[in-house]
């Protein structure tokens, strides 16, 4: 197993902004934290078009994506 370096301080600022509509989530292949929020959830559960939305809502969505596949399938990314 890979080990994988987080700064404890960076994951006290993660949970501190965290919000009842805003959620953070720890990338654990590259330590990455992400912040999403519950309406880019729905989004991502709402198959809308991403071409019409702005770049930074896409990556927004498809991150949302990404933890919604990754928690039906086991969730070890997330």
């Amino acid at each position: 197993m890979d080990t994988m370096k987080v700064k404890l301080k960076d994951i006290a600022e993660a949970i501190d902004a965290q919000s009842v509509d805003l959620h953070c989530f720890l990338n654990t292949k590259t330590g990455e934290l992400v912040f999403v929020t519950d309406d880019d959830f729905r989004a991502a559960e709402d198959d809308i078009p991403l071409e019409d939305l702005p770049e930074w809502q896409e990556e927004q969505i498809m991150i949302a994506k990404e933890i919604l596949d990754d928690e039906n399938s086991g969730g070890d990314l997330y």
